[in-house]
């Protein structure tokens, strides 16, 4: 799931390069018509859509549980990781 976010919020910066590049065009050359024309506007569906899928895979990795795992191996749980005592040195609880 993280190799589908990475490629989404790639592809999400590449339509939002394409749009903004369009639309200084279409400020410099009113004429051409970047953002009246099919392909632009095609693209500003796609540049929706995209970042609407990688934002919802985003937020589902920040759930508690899912994303880098620190969670299930207890990089953030003092408890599962071995407590320690003020000095630096394990508490041998056994």
């Amino acid at each position: 799931m993280k190799k589908v976010h990475l490629l989404l919020v790639h592809v999400s910066n590449i339509l939002a390069m394409c749009m903004i590049t369009f639309y200084i065009l279409d400020i410099y050359n009113p004429m051409m018509k970047f953002i009246d024309n099919t392909t632009s506007k095609l693209l500003l569906l796609w540049f929706g859509i995209v970042t609407l899928v990688a934002n919802q895979i985003g937020i589902w990795l920040l759930r508690p549980g899912k994303g880098t795992g620190r969670e299930k191996r207890g990089e953030n749980n003092p408890a599962a990781a071995g407590e320690q005592e003020k000095g630096g040195r394990s508490i041998d609880r056994t």
